[in-house]
């Protein structure tokens, strides 16, 4: 299957799994860019399916695309992900898994099974070694498991969800649930979940949906695991590859851009909660969950480790994620009213917060902070935070700026207060 057709592929079956099944023909075109592109799609996924009694289906109802999935579509999607299937053995793929749904069988049965249902000559003929490198790549794809008796070793599918109790389902979902929410979105991590919707009743269901309540400022775009996987693969091999990134614009108003760089390392800041790719080129850092599609356009080169280390030692220095702008030494004096409690939470919030800087306790109502950062304007929100518990002593700019914001918002409540009182 040629690559770009896969993807195809990929996209449609992940867009329909995140939208449990339902999706207007609109909606769906919208995303292929036109109606022949879907009904291509369609025409290709119709044709890769399973021939069982089970095959998933593509229908059209009431302007709807209703897919229904179970167990087989499930792990076939698993095989189709992996990447590693050519046309001609789509089915070869899909008849052993059909097969060790019956029963657990050797790899001479199998192999005989194959020819029995698929070979029409003897030019098609299947060997046992070819089913073996099978095999091979179901059990490292985690889909099926050996299994020995007396005389043979047989091969049979791993059960999966439906093997576990509905009080381990429970839990599972909870579990997953939570950090699909709440961490780093990516798009197995949904899937997983809305099969375990399907393995349990809707009562139950019901009944743990309400145990969390997530309360997102915006929607969270779903980070695709795929380029994610595909980048961190090249990282470990220690090689650098020109790759052309197609980036989600900042606005919706705004086209797709598409950029070429050299990817060099992940980098997370904890600050904003934000995955950066730190890449080579004319764009020096970019946000991971705007990457759209990315693919490789040249071969490998080494990478250059004393580059990546003095990034990182820059990267280190700053507040969030800047490295072009001059060090700077920020001198900072907090204040805490001790007689108000007894524990300073905010020497406790600047430890924790303040990373790769130096604390020099004064006594136990004031303490100051010594760090070396760069772009000051980066740290002025964190500063601000703080209110009148932290006064600026260095860069003299840094504590300039801040008095000029707190003179204006004094101006502008005062005025406020000024109308209140007239008003009375």
């Amino acid at each position: 299957m040629p690559k770009e057709d896969r993807q195809k592929i990929l996209k449609f079956l992940k867009l329909i799994f995140l939208e449990k099944g339902m999706n207007s023909k609109e909606s769906l075109i919208k995303f292929f860019g036109s109606i022949g592109s879907l009904e291509s799609t369609l025409r290709k996924i119709r044709k890769i399916k399973l021939k069982s009694e089970n095959s998933p289906s593509i229908g059209l109802k009431s302007k709807q695309y209703l897919y229904n999935s179970d167990l087989v579509l499930d792990e076939y999607l698993g095989i189709l992900i992996s990447g590693q299937i050519k046309k001609t053995e789509t089915m070869r793929y899909s008849k052993i898994i059909e097969f060790l749904m019956k029963d657990n069988l050797s790899i001479d049965e199998i192999t005989d099974k194959l020819n029995d249902s698929l070979c029409q000559d003897k030019n098609s003929y299947i060997d046992s070694r070819t089913v073996r490198n099978y095999i091979n790549v179901l059990i490292n794809e985690g889909f099926i498991e050996k299994t020995k008796d007396k005389r043979y070793t047989r091969y049979k599918l791993k059960k999966g969800l439906d093997s576990l109790t509905d009080n381990l389902l429970i839990k599972l979902y909870l579990f997953v649930d939570f950090f699909s929410n709440a961490g780093l979105l990516v798009t197995r991590s949904l899937i997983i979940r809305y099969l375990l919707e399907k393995s349990l009743d809707s009562v139950k269901i019901k009944r743990i949906k309400n145990i969390i309540c997530y309360k997102h400022s915006k929607p969270i775009r779903v980070l695709d695991e795929l380029n994610i996987l595909y980048i961190l693969s090249l990282l470990e091999n220690k090689k650098n590859f020109l790759l052309e990134l197609t980036l989600l614009p900042k606005h919706k108003d705004k086209a797709l851009k598409k950029i070429k760089v050299i990817p060099q390392l992940f980098l997370f800041d904890y600050h904003l909660a934000r995955w950066y790719l730190i890449t080579e080129g004319t764009t020096k850092r970019i946000l991971v969950d705007r990457i759209l599609e990315l693919k490789k356009i040249t071969k490998e080169f080494d990478i250059l480790i004393n580059s990546i280390e003095s990034r990182l030692n820059k990267l280190k220095k700053s507040w969030l994620v800047e490295e072009d702008a001059k060090e700077k030494e920020i001198v900072i004096e907090f204040y805490f009213d001790s007689s108000t409690s007894s524990k300073n939470f905010i020497l406790n919030r600047v430890k924790k917060e303040a990373k790769n800087a130096k604390i020099e306790i004064i006594d136990k109502n004031s303490f100051i902070l010594k760090m070396i950062t760069r772009d000051i304007n980066e740290i002025k929100p964190w500063v601000r935070s703080f209110g009148s518990s932290a006064q600026v002593l260095e860069p003299r700019s840094l504590r300039d700026s801040l008095i000029e914001e707190f003179t204006d918002l004094e101006t502008i409540y005062e005025s406020v207060i000024s109308e209140t009182n007239n008003d009375i």
